[in-house]
């Protein structure tokens, strides 16, 4: 757990401090918040939509499924963890998201597994397959642009 706090820290200091000087000038800035990812997993890709709403993708210390996601809607104060269902055997390499609400996830699984493709979920976590977005084999998703 503490590792994965860690992490959500680290990403956040990365995003914001494009200054090298920004943290030191500004410590009080800087708060530890509890992402609720369990302790084998890290973040990464965090994505900002707003100053109050940000995803990120978690994932395996070891590149193992499934993996996950935290996303925030009050600026950071509390963060939501959550897998997708029905990629029990995937691993989120990139959310996409929207609004606070919508996000696409590319998601890889290992063969034989069927469940690799494009994710969406437009209640904040409630996510649904996308065929038509989805890879061919023996493709995976891996980034969106």
């Amino acid at each position: 757990m503490r590792s994965a706090i860690v992490s959500v820290v680290l990403s956040l200091v990365l995003l914001v401090s494009a200054n090298p000087l920004f943290a030191q000038m500004n410590p009080s800035l800087w708060l530890l918040q509890d992402a609720h990812v369990p302790s084998n997993e890290m973040v990464h890709d965090f994505v900002p939509v707003s100053d109050l709403v940000c995803w990120a993708a978690t994932v395996d210390t070891n590149n193992k499924p499934p993996s996950g996601f935290i996303r925030t809607t009050d600026g950071g104060n509390t963060w939501i963890y959550g897998r997708i269902p029905d990629a029990p055997d995937g691993i989120i390499w990139q959310i996409a998201p929207v609004d606070a609400d919508t996000a696409y996830a590319a998601v890889s699984v290992q063969p034989p597994s069927q469940s690799k493709g494009i994710y969406k979920t437009t209640d904040g976590g409630g996510w649904m397959f996308t065929p038509h977005l989805s890879t061919v084999p023996p493709s995976f998703g891996s980034s969106m642009h």
